[in-house]
């Protein structure tokens, strides 16, 4: 029995020692990011437009450098502003660039840093690139400004619709959404949801899986808090069907501006609907109710292994934003509902990664080994 016992107490302890020790890191992409309305936030001229990681587990040590698209290999405005991590090896990067022809996706090898371009289209990419995801089958979505591509995740094939891009112009419900599609993504069931921000048409929209061809594809539409919350960035529970997100804006005293909500869904097979919208961080409470500020959030990520959330948050709140820093908090989705000021919490005393050159602009973060 005593063998069984100690048998089974090795098991467990190697387990946690696993665990604890294996190597997570945030991924960064500092191109020219988005805060909200009426804030003004640095450019791809301005940027630091580098990609690199650092540990999950103490950001205060070296970070490691992927990529620099100030370097020689680069063209003049490049910026990356989303990237996505592609098996163990690959970075899938998306490059905007002013210049039509120039606009590309790029896969970086993670431990070298060399690059190549995996793709471009001057048909489909002719407006300002916003965010790229993989949906459940490994296809990319990619929107820019007003409309949202699919390609194939192997030969990169342009997938078209009736209106040409993959959802474009959508109607009904999801009307009216074709000026600034900041975020992009899916949901279990691979409906596809986007964050979309503009004055008066500040929502996030539900779409078919097959993109957008009739007025029935759009599912339902959740508008902002309030006309001038503006939608910024995203992340998605998936575990517990939960949205995440967050809205930013040039005001720190009017409420629901510079928020965070928590989105309810009930998912089935071949729809989604809203069951419940609770907001679970606010600026205004800030810093009487919060020990952390967040205000123009431009990116979040979602860590499911340990519950915690990654925002990418000004360090300021003047019209111009001067620098971000990264916040890293405890998510506790139970208390939705029930007592949503817990929701998040701050991970120890400080930011987890401070404002420094590298943090200027933080237009995408994601978590991988």
């Amino acid at each position: 029995m005593k063998s069984k016992l100690w048998f089974a107490s090795f098991i467990i302890c190697a387990q946690i020692t696993f665990a604890q020790s294996k190597n997570e890191f945030l991924y960064l992409a500092t191109g020219s990011c988005y805060s909200g309305q009426g804030l003004v936030t640095p450019n791809q001229f301005t940027s630091p437009n580098k990609i690199y990681r650092v540990s999950t587990q103490d950001a205060t040590s070296p970070e490691y450098k992927i990529a620099d698209y100030f370097d020689i290999n680069s063209q003049a405005g490049d910026s990356p502003i989303s990237l996505l991590l592609k098996g163990s090896q690959n970075i899938y990067t998306l490059i905007q660039n002013n210049t039509n022809g120039l606009r590309r996706v790029e896969s970086i090898d993670r431990s070298n840093g060399l690059r190549q371009t995996l793709f471009v289209d001057p048909n489909a990419f002719t407006s300002p690139f916003r965010h790229m995801v993989f949906d459940r089958q490994g296809d990319l979505l990619i929107s820019r400004s007003y409309a949202i591509e699919k390609f194939d995740g192997i030969k990169f094939h342009r997938i078209l619709n009736t209106n040409g891009a993959y959802i474009y112009g959508p109607g009904g419900k999801c009307a009216s959404s074709t000026m600034n599609i900041t975020r992009v993504g899916t949901l279990r069931n691979n409906m596809i949801y986007f964050l979309h921000a503009s004055q008066g048409q500040n929502r996030i929209n539900f779409i078919s899986s097959t993109g957008y061809k009739t007025v029935s594809d759009c599912a339902f539409s959740i508008p902002a808090p309030q006309p001038s919350a503006t939608p910024t960035a995203s992340v998605y529970d998936e575990e517990n069907e939960i949205l995440i997100v967050a809205y930013g804006g040039s005001s720190s005293v009017s409420p629901d501006i510079n928020s965070i909500y928590a989105y309810q869904l009930h998912v089935t097979p071949q729809n989604v609907s809203l069951i419940a919208a609770d907001k679970i961080y606010d600026f205004v409470d800030y810093p009487q109710k919060y020990s952390f500020g967040l205000f123009g959030v431009t990116a979040m990520a979602l860590n499911p292994n340990d519950s915690t959330l990654y925002v990418a948050t000004a360090v300021n709140t003047s019209m111009t934003v001067q620098n971000y820093r990264v916040e890293k908090l405890e998510y506790r989705p139970r208390e939705i509902g029930w007592n949503n000021d817990v929701v998040l919490t701050r991970k120890g005393t400080s930011s987890f990664l401070n404002q420094s050159s590298d943090t200027k602009c933080i237009s995408d973060l994601t978590i991988g080994d």
